[in-house]
């Protein structure tokens, strides 16, 4: 898990964290290294973006990731890289966010679902575009 200064850090940025159970919390971060980004890039990720924590592994980190994994074709590196650049894609909802932005622009740019997925790999906040 996170050290105590980190932890800190994350609660003064955050202070919803603290309505967070400790689970929840471990869960998150653990996910994180799940993805395979090395437990001290984790514990800086959530330094900088503590809100990543107050989201359910699986009622949203997971099945994002997964979205991004299956439909766009990202490897595990590359998501990874992905998330540590910007951890907000994961906190998309997948009905209300990823899925309609990414169809409008596999529709409206003609793109491939790779293609989207390379375009993603390098501006990863289109994915936040809303449409």
């Amino acid at each position: 898990m996170l050290d105590r200064p980190s932890l800190g850090k994350a609660l003064l940025t955050c202070p919803q964290l603290l309505g967070v159970g400790f689970k929840s919390l471990r869960a998150g971060f653990d996910f994180l290294i799940e993805l395979g980004i090395p437990r001290a890039r984790a514990a800086r990720l959530v330094e900088r973006f503590p809100h990543i924590l107050k989201y359910s592994v699986e009622g949203n980190l997971r099945p994002a990731a997964d979205f991004l994994q299956r439909e766009l074709g990202l490897s595990q590196e590359q998501l990874a890289r992905l998330v540590e650049r910007e951890p907000g894609c994961l906190q998309l909802s997948l009905e209300r966010n990823l899925l309609p932005t990414c169809s409008y622009l596999i529709d409206a740019a003609d793109m491939t679902s790779n293609q989207l997925g390379k375009l993603v790999s390098t501006n990863p906040r289109v994915l936040q575009m809303s449409v």
